[in-house]
């Protein structure tokens, strides 16, 4: 990765970057990068749970542009395109568009070059502790989606707090928040 402060100035020196974007037994192939440098989509060889991982499509961000990204994330209908892998990507300048060139079988056949259409995530944002010592939550969604809030003390058994479709910020409780030491929170989209 090389950084310069604007167009008019040399770039700094390159430097390598660290594990989790690079892995020890993969190659990692051309990138595309959010215009705010937060998102990077990137192709790699590295082991994967699911399919081939001839060169399959990963996703990783972070918070700012001064700090390290975080671990990359399998993008999963890259998967169903083809066994043959992904050549390379592009991202629209709004990061609402992926175009993704992929083979349906290996190399040497001619890349196919598919849209991804990309969502934002829906956040949800703490807002602490209630006088009635409930923790609060404020869930950021999308218009016309369907969300479904729920909560964990264990990560593995998830109670629904609040199913909902709705087109701005809701705020709920979470009766149980006052009972237990820690609570673990998600929202998932339809």
């Amino acid at each position: 990765m090389s950084t310069r402060t604007n167009a008019q100035v040399p770039w700094e020196p390159a430097r390598h970057l660290p594990a989790p974007i690079n892995f020890s037994s993969a190659y990692n192939f051309p990138v595309a990068l959010s215009r705010d440098g937060l998102t990077m989509f990137f192709k790699s060889d590295r082991p994967i749970q699911q399919g081939t991982n001839i060169a399959a499509l990963f996703v990783t961000r972070r918070p700012t542009p001064g700090q390290p990204f975080g671990p990359p994330i399998l993008v999963q209908p890259i998967l169903g395109l083809g066994d043959g892998g992904v050549d390379f990507s592009s991202l629209s300048d709004d990061g609402k568009t992926l175009w993704v060139g992929t083979y349906r079988t290996l190399y040497p056949d001619w890349p196919e070059m598919f849209q991804i259409s990309i969502t934002e995530l829906p956040q949800l944002i703490p807002l602490g502790t209630a006088p009635s010592g409930n923790f609060q939550l404020s869930l950021l969604g999308r218009e016309g989606a369907t969300y479904e809030v729920d909560a964990s003390a264990d990560l593995a058994t998830w109670t629904n707090l609040l199913t909902t479709n709705f087109t701005g910020t809701i705020s709920l409780s979470d009766p149980k928040s006052n009972l237990q030491p820690h609570r673990f929170y998600r929202a998932r989209s339809h």
